[in-house]
């Protein structure tokens, strides 16, 4: 049993040893690759770029399809010009004009959350068509035994612009898009539901009429005739929130949060309920009265103006580089890191972008 128990250990041991080995092998053979790819290409800083733009058009059901909402070829054509006149605009950004060391590389289309519609561009017929523009900054790169030149576009800084996207005025990342095609269960409807609310970014500066630029880094570019966000009042968002953890109780069998909330409710006045919500310190709800810069907010439902032309461009937003608006920054540090090209140029071209010849493009 000892002579047993004993070969289990060493083989073990021996199992291990060999994991070990085949692990420092294999780091090995990595390093020797990234090596070999170093020495391969070297940055080309002081190389010439220049301005590249694609127009993107997918497989049907594809989020970046001409097929998306089911355009008119009428419509078509002239959504296209559209964003060809937005990506113009970009183009004329100073920093772009002669780059050096990296090129300025656009890409555009007709985008649709296609995971929201079930892939079906039918499912998105008669709605306002939006778009996706990404100006990429990517590195020019030598290689070092003929000279050619070589641009690396994976994961460099990225200017993102969207155009009819109500999303993206709170997130770049569009999260608040509930929005789903076919039945749902009422847990899951009451979620989105709530889940509509958001707490409003603070306005760090106007930049023009209809043009702000917020602290989560995004400049909305939006008509002056309706706001593209409203108010929520504090009985609407504790309804709100009541209805989910109602469900949710039922499906757990716990209502200690549900019970907090209604405690919460009970200690508005009517006239609190009816006022407009704003991030506070209660525990469950996050719901006050006062006044402060984290109101809650969603969507206008209403401000896309559906008696013109659904092609017609009635919204903006960029999402530029947010060290901007840090007092005092200095861009030179960025110099501090191994690729700096890239990041630098997004800095520069947030900060030359010409934000009131964009507010020209939009429909008043």
């Amino acid at each position: 049993m000892d002579k047993l128990l004993i070969q289990k250990i060493h083989d073990k041991s021996r199992l291990t040893l060999t994991k070990t080995c085949y692990l420092f092998l294999l780091l090995q053979f990595i390093s020797f690759v990234s090596a070999s790819a170093q020495k391969k290409y070297k940055p080309a800083p002081e190389a010439p770029g220049k301005w590249s733009y694609t127009y993107l058009n997918e497989t049907k059901g594809g989020y970046r399809c001409d097929a998306n909402y089911v355009l008119s070829a009428a419509e078509l054509a002239i959504f296209k010009r559209k964003i060809d006149e937005v990506v113009e605009t970009l183009k004329q950004n100073p920093v772009t004009a002669n780059p050096v060391g990296y090129e300025p590389t656009a890409t555009a289309g007709i985008y649709a959350n296609m995971f929201l519609y079930k892939y079906n561009p039918a499912n998105t017929a008669g709605r306002i068509p939006q778009s996706e523009i990404v100006i990429r900054f990517c590195i020019l790169y030598q290689e070092t035994t003929t000279g050619k030149l070589n641009k690396d576009c994976m994961e460099v800084e990225h200017c993102d612009v969207w155009l009819n996207c109500i999303d993206r005025t709170v997130n770049s990342s569009g999260y608040h898009s509930y929005e789903a095609i076919g039945p749902k269960k009422p847990l899951d409807e009451a979620f989105g539901k709530m889940n509509e609310v958001f707490q409003a970014p603070e306005p760090f500066q106007t930049l023009g009429e209809g043009v702000t630029l917020y602290t989560n880094g995004v400049i909305v570019v939006a008509r002056k005739d309706r706001p593209y966000w409203i108010p929520v009042t504090a009985g609407e968002y504790f309804d709100l929130q009541i209805r989910y953890w109602t469900l949710k109780s039922e499906e757990e069998g716990n209502s200690y949060f549900l019970d907090m909330l209604k405690k919460e409710k009970e200690s508005f006045s009517e006239a609190d309920l009816k006022s407009p919500a704003y991030n506070g310190e209660n525990p469950a709800s996050l719901i006050t009265v006062a006044p402060n810069n984290r109101p809650y907010m969603r969507f206008n439902p209403n401000y896309f103006d559906k008696k013109i032309p659904r092609t017609a461009l009635q919204l903006l937003t960029v999402k530029i580089n947010s060290d901007l608006l840090v007092k005092g920054f200095n861009p030179k540090q960025y110099l501090n890191g191994e690729r700096y090209m890239d990041i630098l140029r997004y800095y520069e071209y947030s900060k030359a972008i010409d934000v009131l010849k964009l507010k020209k493009l939009l429909v008043e």
